[in-house]
């Protein structure tokens, strides 16, 4: 039989760490790096794994990872779960990854900021 065609080899983007350095005005924004995903977005699949809200807000779907301990059979076991979020769940969390605290005024406002572009 014919053989099959090769793959190409998996492109795995490494983005660098950020410096750390104040966050505030359109430094939290990384426009030059925001605007490379957005291109490599066009024609591939992007995941990107992140604690920074402003980095959450620009994507077009954001799924939230939770880490549980939860007792089963007597045990204590690790359990994951990866829900989608949207709408004001989705402004929930922003302003979670913000401030810690979902219900605050200010955080919640800055989530809509960001989600808003």
């Amino acid at each position: 039989p014919p053989s099959a065609p090769a793959l190409p080899a998996p492109f795995l983007p490494t983005l660098r760490r950020f410096p750390p350095g104040p966050a505030s005005g359109s430094a939290p924004r990384f426009p030059a790096r925001r605007a490379a995903l957005a291109r490599l977005a066009q024609s591939h699949q992007v995941f990107v794994v992140t604690h920074l809200a402003q980095v959450a807000a620009v994507a077009h779907q954001q799924i939230v990872v939770r880490k549980d301990i939860v007792t089963a059979d007597g045990a204590e076991r690790t359990r994951a779960t990866a829900d989608a979020v949207t709408g004001n769940d989705r402004v929930d969390e922003i302003a979670r990854m913000l401030s810690g605290r979902p219900d605050s005024t200010a955080a919640r406002r800055h989530a809509r900021e960001l989600l808003a572009g």
